[in-house]
């Protein structure tokens, strides 16, 4: 401004400020202004408008200066770090003339009952929110003269409802008190406050249900109750609120339908019920909401199909209806909401196929159908459209190929079409998609080899393309996938080496190709990715001498936890001692291949985060002195068919973290060391050596000591074992009398009362876990014993015992080949309502059970050859539906096999014709 009237130089004087009737000063986050202290005592008494916003540098000495200016009406200093209520409170205390206060987002601590008591009477608005004030909210209304916008949200606020709404300035139009602790129920009372125009009382700790005066607030246009513990029905009334345009009642416990009243509340621009345990079906009415452009009704249990009327929803921009119990096709209608960019139906019961007018959704940017029961083939029309980011078809029926039109997505990020039933090739179009990040085509049927244009996709980060029939080798141009996180290629029919091109990747922090016909990994090709953390190589053809492929890994002293697999394949040769200076080494698996020679301590002299170690089936003598101390403190080791002498080694006790041990066919012999039982096992694997002595009295999750020189009984404190699973004692010389309490059943009482968690997708994940992270298996295995029974039932039921013998909670009970005796009865069985695998047999057992009797249990394999069963059949049998393989052979019986033994199937043959091959054994 320039000078003049006495003033010189360009400084402003006092006496212009003193003429000014309006000064706006928003400098913004950016701008940090010279504060000259102290300020030069202008006239600020003619001021109404003053906007320091953002002006981070405000202290005392301006709080002090702002007191001069006694006629401010408006006085905004939000975002300027007023922490200092006292000078505050002298700066308020003067403007009494004040009707407009904003000091949001400051950092303001302590009773806001100090600010508010000196405020002007004449305040109409007041912005308090985004700081950690503290206070009663009823005290705070009570003492405001009348206010009309009050914002206290994101504070330390406490309060009940009914005090509040008893206290409330009948002037107030606007009130937010979310992310405070305001507590109680909504009072009847609320109704009365019928100017109310905007209410938000979410993030707070509401109970009760919606009062149904809330249809008496008929100004109100925005109403947010989310994130409480509201229950109960939503009242009809609220159709009433005819002005209202924007509704949340999200994550709360309302129960109920959705009224079909709402079809009255024609100005609703968003409506969010998500998260909340609402039911039945999406009324027709919903359809007259034609202003909605938010529609949320996600994780519910609504059911019933979508109403065709959503098509008259022409303004809708966001429509997500996952989580529920949505059944029916999806109507051909949608494709009337041109204007929706968001499209969320996953994880429902939708059948049926992809409308074809789904490519009329040309403003759609994502669109997520995953987790359905949607069948046919995905419509060419989805190629129309362009805008697309984010496309999720993933976990349905979809057939076909991939539509050739895929390659006019060019905006497209996410393609995620795994577990479906697609097939034909990848297409080469593919290579168009050069924004996509994300590629996921895996479970599926896809045939053929993958495109040498995939190089194209230089922005890609997950490219997942495991489960197909892919064949054909990995293309050169993959190196060009220089943002890639994550490689998932595993169990296709891959063949010929990894590209040496993969040099170039150094993003990569996995690589999954196991199960494939890979022959070769060049060395150096990973030699200096240091974010590659999981390698899985295991069960291809790769060969040669290990010493070549470890020289292709990682070397970096400095990079990620290194995970390496590479078991099942035909590498030879010896261990190179090289691979115990790998300090990032944390999962170690080299078995089952045809490696030799010496395992010493300089391989693992610098292996201090290993965590997970397996060596076995190779042909390896571990040489290791007994006093040695391992530089690492692991979780699993697994030393299986190596060669390790006759003394059990000594430095396994100072594995304190030790929870699975596998030290089967490795020449041990004698008793085992007592202090084996101070290692908190859950697993521990023992078998097939020459061990003596009576059975370790410790108590694990999984033992089999089977094929071993054992002596004595069983020990009783075997009952108490909360954990035990799996016991496998057979082949040894184990006698005395059966325990009645030799499995524990408290879990039983548990699954009982709510922890059945057998369903496919649980055991997937308890599955995948294995393969993917065995910490996160061996925790859940632990802590459910439900989640271990289901697990092993999974692969009971596949026909397949994964090499494991399987035995969960006495759902798998084998003592035989064992010296045991007495008498087996009913009362033995009365509590094992899991029992799935039975074998007592070549024991000296006497079966004695009645012939009406009705077992708990329902087993798929039953051995009790060479006990005494008597010489009658034993009718209990044909209740066993699920059973696979009975064996009886010399039991004793006489007489002719019953007839309904012909009705049960048993691995392809009647149990009669099993009985019969035995029939030598028996009379």
């Amino acid at each position: 401004m320039a000078a003049s009237g006495g003033c010189k130089g360009e400084s402003i004087c006092s006496k212009h400020v003193a003429m000014l009737m309006t000064i706006i000063m928003s400098f913004g986050w950016a701008n940090l202004p010279y504060v000259p202290s102290p300020l030069p005592p202008f006239n600020l008494t003619s001021i109404i408008k003053l906007d320091l916003s953002g002006y981070l540098n405000s202290n005392t000495t301006i709080l002090r200066w702002l007191s001069h200016a006694s006629s401010l009406v408006y006085l905004d200093l939000s975002h300027c770090n007023v922490v200092d209520i006292e000078s505050l409170q002298v700066t308020l205390g003067a403007l009494s003339n004040l009707k407009e206060l904003d000091l949001q987002y400051n950092d303001m601590k302590g009773e806001i009952f100090r600010i508010i008591m000196n405020i002007s009477r004449s305040l109409k608005h007041l912005d308090l929110s985004w700081n950690s004030l503290s206070g009663d909210v009823a005290q705070i209304l009570g003492s405001l003269g009348p206010v009309e916008f009050l914002a206290l949200d994101d504070n330390e606020l406490n309060g009940r409802v009914p005090e509040i709404v008893e206290n409330f300035p009948s002037s107030l139009r606007y009130l937010s008190l979310a992310s405070n602790h305001i507590v109680g129920e909504i009072p009847q009372t609320m109704g009365n406050l019928t100017n109310l125009e905007y209410l938000d009382l979410s993030y707070n700790s509401i109970i009760g249900a919606i009062p149904t005066t809330f249809g008496d607030l008929i100004n109100l246009k925005r109403l947010w109750l989310s994130e409480n513990n509201i229950s109960g029905q939503i009242p009809e009334t609220i159709s009433n609120l005819t002005n209202l345009e924007y509704l949340d009642l999200s994550n709360n416990n309302i129960i109920g339908g959705i009224p079909l009243a709402f079809g009255d509340l024609i100005n609703l621009k968003g409506l969010r019920l998500q998260g909340n345990k609402i039911s039945r079906q999406i009324p027709e009415t919903i359809g007259n909401l034609a202003n909605l452009e938010y529609l949320d009704l996600s994780y519910n249990n609504i059911t019933g199909g979508i109403p065709t009327a959503f098509g008259n929803l022409i303004n809708l921009e966001s429509l997500l209806l996952l989580n529920n119990n949505i059944s029916g096709q999806i109507p051909k209608t949608i494709g009337n909401l041109t204007n929706l960019k968001y499209l969320d139906l996953s994880n429902n019961n939708i059948t049926r196929g992809i409308p074809i007018a789904f490519g009329d959704l040309i403003k759609l940017e994502n669109l997520i159908l995953s987790g359905n029961k949607i069948s046919g083939q995905i419509p060419e029309t989805i190629g129309n459209l362009t805008n697309l980011k984010y496309l999720a078809l993933s976990f349905n029926n979809i057939t076909g190929g991939i539509p050739m039109a895929f390659a006019n997505l060019i905006n497209l990020e996410s393609l995620l079409l795994g577990e479906n039933n697609i097939s034909g090739q990848i297409q080469k179009t593919i290579g168009n998609l050069t924004n996509l990040e994300d590629l996921d085509l895996s479970y599926n049927n896809i045939i053929g080899g993958i495109p040498m244009n995939f190089g194209n996709l230089i922005n890609l980060e997950s490219l997942d393309l495991s489960q197909n029939k892919i064949t054909g080798q990995i293309p050169e141009t993959s190196g060009n996938l220089q943002n890639i996180k994550s490689i998932y290629l595993y169990d296709n029919f891959i063949t010929g080496q990894i590209p040496e091109t993969f040099n170039r990747l150094y993003n990569l922090k996995s690589l999954a190709v196991s199960y494939n016909h890979l022959t070769r990994l060049v060395p150096g090709t990973l030699y200096e990715l240091c974010n590659l953390s999981w390698i899985d190589l295991s069960h291809n053809h790769f060969g040669g001498e290990l010493t070549d492929l470890i020289d292709a890994l990682p070397y970096c002293q400095q990079g990620a936890s290194l995970d390496i697999f590479i078991s099942g394949n035909n590498l030879s040769g010896i261990v190179p001692s090289s691979m115990g200076q790998l300090s990032t080494l944390r999962i170690l698996d080299l078995s089952s291949n045809l490696l030799e020679g010496n395992i010493t301590e300089a391989h693992f002299s610098k292996l201090t985060n290993l965590t997970y170690l397996d060596i076995s089936y190779n042909s390896l003598n571990v040489i290791l002195p007994n006093d040695w101390l391992p530089p690492f403190n692991a979780y699993l080791i697994i030393m299986s068919s190596c060669h390790l002498g006759s003394r059990f080694p000594a430095w396994i006790q100072t594995q304190t973290n030790l929870k699975y041990l596998s030290l089967s066919e490795v020449g041990l012999s004698g008793k085992l060391p007592t202090w084996l039982s101070d290692i908190d096992l859950w697993y521990l694997n023992l078998s097939s050596n020459n061990l003596k002595g009576p059975l370790p009295s410790a108590l694990y999750g999984v033992i089999d000591l089977s094929n071993n020189s054992f002596v004595g009984p069983i020990p009783l404190n075997f009952a108490k074992a909360p954990y035990l699973s799996i016991l496998s004692l057979s082949h040894n010389n184990i006698n005395g009398s059966f325990s009645s309490f030799f499995c524990n059943h408290s879990f039983l009482e548990e699954e009982k009362n709510g922890d059945r968690l057998e369903t496919v997708w649980e055991i997937t994940s308890v599955v995948m876990g294995f393969v993917v992270g065995f910490w996160s298996f061996i925790g859940t295995m632990i802590l459910k014993q439900s989640i271990r029974i289901a697990f092993f039932r999974f692969f009971d039921k596949a026909y397949d015992w994964c090499y494991v013998q399987l035995a969960v909670g006495c759902a798998r009970l084998d003592l035989s080949s064992n010296s045991p005796e007495g008498d087996i009865t009913e009362a033995r069985f009365s509590q094992l309502t899991d029992l799935e695998h039975l074998d007592i047999s070549y024991n000296s057992f006497n079966v004695i059970i009645p012939d009406n009797w009705l077992p708990p249990f329902d087993a798929s394999f039953i051995d009790m050859s060479f006990c005494h069963t008597g010489t009658k059949f034993p009718t209990w049998i044909r209740t066993q539906t699920y059973l696979r393989s009975l064996q009886a052979c010399g039991v004793g019986l006489a007489g002719k096999v019953p007839a309904w033994s012909s009705d049960m199937s048993t691995d392809g043959q009647s149990p009669s014709a099993q009985i019969s091959e035995q029939a030598h054994e028996n009379t």
